[in-house]
């Protein structure tokens, strides 16, 4: 099959764009009758574009609908509802996709058709609602987000949504020239009934071996399909550094969605945390921190519990936490004075006086640490640092040796509020801690090396976008020299005309 021109396809589809119903796209390429054995496309594979390949930027307040990135062709990617989010989120059909700079270009066209700001709100809404309704009109590049791994540290498959696979294969195979194939096809259902879930609030994930296994079933040209580490994820993993917080990210359908093991530690800390576990009473309720011990490890046990790579809906864990601290006013809602120990409104790269970290720790009778980095400054402690300290000393407070399992799952949480160059010497500290041993100390050598590590990552980096812009750069003075020569014969022939 000869494909057709994008921009004739362009051109067809903003006409057919002016009459109600929507155009189905179709192909003169009858469907192939292939065996299992004889896949066209079985030694083919998805593209990847990791984080470190993008140059990715946000407002800090609302990176989850403000984010695009940008990458070394000089191209973009960004959400599908960037800059339209009013004019989206109320359709009933929306679904989350990425889009870029082409598809841009694309609405662009339709825009420009547009004679009214309510027939341009109306089209916006109707064509980037969904991956199916824009690909019912053009060709686009395919994007498929993969998500890191739920636990810090860890060297594990990244995510990929079941609802998006389920939603982007019939377009992968319209876009590919298949005309007989069905969204009724009994393979496809055969995945919808494997991968349904039974509770609304829950979304389930696959590895990307998986999905490339499924896209090998239904032969599918891989090689058209790239996967993306989702920028939002990574963009909160970074906040979450810097700022403290939880990393969140949209589910298929818009939700805002939480993975696990998160969710467990986002729990920790909205109901242990800022609690004096050791010896404060409630003088409003006999055996009250007990009862409310139990309802909290109940709540951290259902959300560890889910299956691996279950992404449960933010909003469902937010109304746990409601109604959870309603079993007690004194302890979540009486004013104490406290400062804010979660120290939100600080970079954790600074420091902070010492005598400001000692005092929260005498408040709360929390476990004090010293600073385990060599030569550090006694009058001072990294923010990042106490943000730490705080939160493993209620986790000693609340679990002491008991219940493992959600216990090392906060200590993983914890993880995410360390810089990348200390992740390594913060986890050695934090372990021998819970091992009952002498606490770790870093030498200089090893923090030397954390910092040459750290600081040689950084440099390839860095590298790597100068020569990204190096390479656009080129690009653009190639395209521009292509262009002189027929700007050149334009101006001639007025010239030409001038002189008659």
């Amino acid at each position: 099959m000869t494909e057709q021109d994008p921009d004739s396809v362009l051109v067809s589809n903003l006409e057919k764009l002016g009459i109600q119903e929507e155009p189905k796209q179709t192909s003169e390429s009858p469907p192939p009758d292939l065996t299992p054995d004889e896949k066209k496309y079985k030694d083919t594979r998805c593209g990847v574009i990791p984080c470190q390949a993008m140059r990715m930027f946000c407002d800090e307040d609302n990176i989850m609908t403000t984010w695009y990135s940008e990458l070394a062709n000089g191209s973009n990617l960004l959400p599908n509802f960037w800059n339209f989010w009013d004019d989206i989120r109320t359709n009933r059909t929306f679904r989350y996709f990425i889009i870029d700079s082409a598809d841009l270009a694309k609405m662009d066209h339709v825009w420009h058709k547009c004679v009214s700001k309510a027939m341009r709100v109306e089209k916006t809404a109707s064509l980037l609602c969904s991956i199916g309704a824009f690909t019912s009109y053009f060709i686009k590049q395919l994007y498929i987000r993969s998500i890191p791994p739920a636990r810090c540290c860890e060297y594990a498959a990244n995510r990929i949504f079941t609802d998006e696979v389920l939603e982007f294969l019939p377009v992968m195979m319209r876009q590919q020239g298949i005309i007989g194939f069905s969204e009724d096809d009994a393979r496809l259902e055969k995945y919808r009934k494997m991968w349904e879930s039974n509770n609304q609030d829950l979304y389930r994930t696959i590895t990307p071996q998986e999905f490339e296994a499924f896209l090998y079933e239904f032969d599918v040209d891989k090689s058209k399909i790239k996967i993306v580490q989702d920028p939002v994820h990574e963009l909160s993993r970074v906040h979450m550094m810097k700022k403290s917080g939880n990393i969140t990210i949209f589910s298929p359908d818009g939700n805002t969605v939480i993975d696990r093991i998160q969710a467990v530690f986002f729990v920790f800390g909205a109901t242990v945390a800022g609690i004096n576990w050791k010896t404060e009473k409630c003088p409003m309720h006999e055996n009250c921190r007990e009862n409310l011990k139990k309802c909290i490890l109940e709540l951290m046990n259902k959300l560890f519990n889910y299956e691996k790579g279950t992404f449960i809906a933010f909003r469902m864990v937010l109304d746990s936490i409601d109604a959870l601290k309603k079993e007690c006013e004194f302890n979540y809602h009486t004013e104490r004075g406290t400062s804010d120990f979660a120290l939100r409104n600080f970079d954790g790269e600074l420091a902070m006086p010492i005598n400001r970290y000692n005092n929260t720790v005498e408040f709360f009778d929390l476990p004090e640490y010293k600073n385990f980095y060599p030569r550090a400054d006694k009058d001072t402690i990294m923010i990042w640092q106490a943000r730490v300290f705080y939160q493993f000393g209620w986790l000693q407070q609340f679990f002491g040796d008991e219940n493992v399992d959600l216990r090392d799952t906060v200590v993983n949480g914890i993880m995410f509020l360390v810089p990348d160059h200390g992740k390594i010497i913060t986890d050695k500290f934090l372990r021998s801690i819970l091992n009952g041993e002498t606490p770790y100390q870093a030498s200089q050598t090893e923090v030397l090396a954390e910092k040459r590590r750290h600081t040689g990552f950084e440099k390839l980096r860095e590298s790597r976008e100068q020569r990204n812009k190096a390479l656009k750069e080129m690009k653009k003075a190639k395209k521009a020299a292509e262009q002189a020569p027929k700007e050149n014969g334009k101006t001639g022939k007025k010239t030409g005309k001038k002189g008659k």
